[in-house]
């Protein structure tokens, strides 16, 4: 029943003190009147519980009967486990794509980057002596690079690379990911050198002018330098001319003067040093035993190809200056040993006439029809 207050009555506690009562609190306690009317109450609807015979029909995938260890489907638990996995997977693809980490740029692949974005097709450069530069050029294509210098001298360490120069121009061909350093300056002048560090990049082909300040003392200097060459090259071909013993002399003296500082590991004058040796050539002398053509020397009228003969044969080889004697040849010489034992090696230096393969080559034949296969008869 619902019982609630109608009068309420006090009952005051205290102490006597003195003959005085002190009141320590005062309660308020509620009567309750029962004659008041009760809120009606409702029975529970029955209906809204479910009995044990419908919870079973409850729709859905039966995994289990009920009995420990006893499946009503066999294939449910499966199917609900790789629903699982495949969810799993999902969300876990999900978050590497969100936060997987990439991987950082190196400070060479950075700066690499940036060089590439400077590449033009064209390209110009103001220098002073021993400054340095790093060049975007074509990777696998022949770069032109023009100098100021009047006779250009280049100097590299790269192996790989093709390099030819023609007066004051450098022809770079570069045929690997690396870059290519290489040294230019004015031949007979050390001290107008540049570095120049060449990038190779999948561009087109690039035509790079170099213009280098020198002093005045530097233009006198490499004045002096050429003028000196013209007078040698003059004097050489007085000799070439003349006739007898003499002339042979003269000859001698001349190969002899180019041929020596080869031996002793450094360039004769006027020559710099390259690996653009034609296909044909590298491989020039008539010997049975292994031979490589590896350095190319190019002067104004003359190259020198020094070869690397290895014996690789059980037996001991004679190697021989006629051997290595060509169309255009002008002399052959073998350095320190002529008899190689098993598997010793020895370097023969050809010099060549430099304008007998281009006078060659521009040289155009008319097959003859009586040469040909299938003709007349």
């Amino acid at each position: 029943m619902n019982l609630r207050p109608t009068t309420s009555k006090v009952i005051v506690i205290g102490s006597l003190i003195g003959g005085l009562l002190v009141p320590a609190f005062a309660q308020q306690e509620p009567v309750y009147d029962t004659n008041t009317e009760l809120l009606p109450t409702v029975d529970v609807q029955s209906g809204r519980l479910a009995s044990p015979e419908e919870i079973t029909q409850v729709q859905g995938t039966p995994v289990t009967t009920g009995v420990p260890g006893q499946f009503e489907d066999p294939n449910a638990l499966e199917q609900a486990t790789s629903n699982i996995k495949a969810n799993m997977n999902s969300v876990a693809s999900a978050y590497d794509q969100q936060f997987q980490v990439q991987p950082q740029e190196t400070e060479r692949q950075k700066f690499a980057k940036k060089i590439a974005q400077t590449w033009k097709p064209t390209q110009r450069f103001d220098l002073l002596p021993s400054e340095n530069i790093v060049i975007p050029v074509a990777k696998g294509l022949m770069n032109s690079i023009g100098t100021n210098f009047q006779m250009l001298a280049a100097r590299t360490s790269d192996e790989a690379s093709i390099l030819e120069i023609e007066k004051g121009y450098l022809y770079v061909t570069i045929n690997s990911d690396q870059p290519v350093g290489v040294i230019l300056y004015e031949d007979g002048v050390l001290e107008s050198q540049v570095s120049v560090t060449l990038w190779p990049i999948d561009v087109p082909a690039s035509i790079v002018k170099l213009d280098v300040s020198l002093s005045p003392e530097m233009q006198t200097q490499a004045a002096e330098y050429r003028k000196q060459i013209e007078l040698d090259e003059k004097i050489e071909k007085a000799n070439e001319e003349g006739t007898g013993a003499n002339a042979n002399s003269e000859l001698s003296n001349h190969v002899i003067s180019l041929l020596t500082p080869v031996a002793q590991g450094s360039l004769p004058r006027g020559f710099s040093m390259t690996n653009d040796i034609p296909s044909h050539l590298q491989q020039p002398c008539n010997v049975t035993i292994s031979q490589m053509a590896g350095q190319r020397l190019t002067g104004g009228k003359e190259v020198i190809d020094v070869v690397l003969i290895t014996n690789d044969t059980p037996l001991t080889y004679h190697v021989r200056e006629e051997m290595c004697l060509a169309q255009g040849v002008k002399a052959v010489s073998v350095y320190e040993k002529a008899y190689l034992q098993p598997g010793e090696q020895t370097e023969v230096y050809i010099l060549r006439d430099k304008t007998f393969e281009s006078e060659a080559a521009r040289k155009k034949n008319r097959p003859r029809l009586t040469d040909m296969q299938g003709g007349a008869e």
